[in-house]
């Protein structure tokens, strides 16, 4: 049979593992880590910007010579529009953490400025290829997204 003794032995054993993990400086290494962690994987979105950037460029000097270009055009302009919208709502959910916030600051305003100029390179996209707002690809991005 087990006494009182022997549980309380446990607990406390128990107890004293899990302190180790309780120490400022362990707390503090955790929250570094996962910064460091953050603000890896916020630049990794960060250099996908980048990579779009010229290409986007390329494509602007690009003819559009018949439907199944023009329908591939709207593709990427639909596609780029999902992705600058799941990097703003990732954006905004990262900066509402001061932590992370204050943490990523340098990753965090490169992530914002890439989105900005995202949607600027879309929106001359669209007007080089004088493609319209059709609301039916809105509605299609935004339900996906929900």
């Amino acid at each position: 049979m087990t006494t009182v003794l022997d549980i309380e032995k446990k607990i406390l054993d128990c107890k004293t593992k899990g302190e180790v993990y309780l120490t400022e400086e362990e707390k503090t290494n955790l929250i570094l880590d996962s910064i460091n962690a953050i603000t890896k994987n916020i630049n990794n979105v960060n250099s996908c910007y980048l990579m779009l950037f010229p290409l986007l460029d390329e494509l602007s000097s690009c003819e559009v010579n018949n439907d199944k270009e023009f329908n591939a055009l709207k593709e990427i302009i639909l596609e780029l529009s999902k992705f600058t919208t799941r990097t703003s709502i990732l954006f905004s959910n990262l900066s509402k953490s001061n932590i992370i916030k204050n943490g990523c600051k340098s990753a965090l305003n490169d992530l914002r400025a890439n989105i900005r100029t995202l949607r600027e390179y879309l929106e001359d996209v669209e007007e080089t290829f004088l493609l319209e707002d059709d609301e039916a690809d809105i509605d299609t991005v935004l339900s996906e997204l929900i």
